[in-house]
């Protein structure tokens, strides 16, 4: 079993899904901070910084899908362990580390893993109508990540920006 290590250097084993999901979430999140760039405001991702989680995970999922691979349960177990110090709950989550707003716990389990579903469930519904399931993805995407009282950032690449880390294999897909 791989592992990783937490805030005090010491070893902690996790599953082979719970390591590629880590290390995925946090590469695909450096990644899409290159398409925010300039189109949200600093203040307002920090506020929302969680919303791109589920985005991140649902492109996962749907490539997996597409190679005819179920991830569904794996990244479930991700989502709501707050046990992984690599984590998106550790990681992102901790004022420490970064400028970002800290979170409960439970909340962002919740809210990450309800909009998992959100971004799934928009998918089908917007394929099933014939449409561009992309564009119906990148609008919620933008209105999660807007503030209140700001205007939507413009973030109709940013889906097919990920779907192509996997397409181009620059990632790959989890192996059981």
């Amino acid at each position: 079993m791989p592992f990783i290590f937490d805030e005090f250097g010491q070893k902690k084993e996790v599953t082979e899904s719970t390591f590629y999901l880590t290390g995925v979430v946090d590469h695909l999140f450096d990644d899409m901070l290159e398409i925010l760039g300039g189109r949200i405001k600093v203040s307002v991702f920090r506020q929302n910084w969680y919303q791109l989680v589920p985005f991140i995970l649902f492109v996962i999922r749907l490539a997996h899908a597409r190679a005819q691979k179920d991830i569904d349960n794996e990244i479930q177990l991700y989502i709501s362990d707050p046990n992984n110090p690599e984590g998106y709950m550790n990681k992102f989550n901790n004022p420490e580390y970064t400028s970002l707003k800290e979170y409960e716990t439970l909340w962002l389990a919740e809210t990450v893993g309800r909009t998992y579903g959100a971004y799934w469930d928009l998918f089908n519904e917007s394929r099933a109508k014939g449409g561009d399931p992309s564009f119906a993805i990148n609008e919620q995407l933008g209105q999660k990540l807007a503030a209140e009282n700001d205007e939507q950032p413009n973030l109709h690449d940013a889906f097919n920006f990920l779907e192509s880390k996997f397409l181009k294999g620059e990632v790959t897909l989890f192996q059981a």
